[in-house]
């Protein structure tokens, strides 16, 4: 067997290992580590944190601590609609969310 046709056979054998798992592209899963504040700089206590993938394909949910901190477990990185909710107030944005940490600044 010549080196050009084990190159080429592994090359292959990889390639297509990424299309069964996904491709390239697989978002990478994680846990979210994130807090919220206001304007002020204070924590946002008891906030509803919706995240929703872009596509509508996955949707995960927390609510903030004391300190204005949640967490989601098993995570995928991407792009996703944030709504944030405490009480009557409510903001929405677009965000690409691609590490574990986050800070969700509200204007309310």
């Amino acid at each position: 067997m010549n080196a050009g046709f084990a190159t080429r056979a592994l090359a292959a054998l990889c390639l297509g290992i990424l299309l069964l798992h996904g491709g390239p592209a697989l978002a990478q899963e994680l846990e979210l580590n994130g807090w919220v504040r206001g304007a002020d700089g204070n924590p946002k206590v008891s906030a509803r944190v919706q995240l929703v993938r872009s596509g509508g394909d996955g949707q995960y949910i927390a609510v903030t601590s004391q300190e204005g901190r949640f967490t989601i477990g098993s995570f995928q990185t991407g792009r996703y609609l944030v709504r944030i909710r405490q009480g009557n107030e409510v903001q929405e944005f677009v965000e690409n969310i691609a590490s574990s940490e986050v800070e969700f600044v509200v204007t309310w």
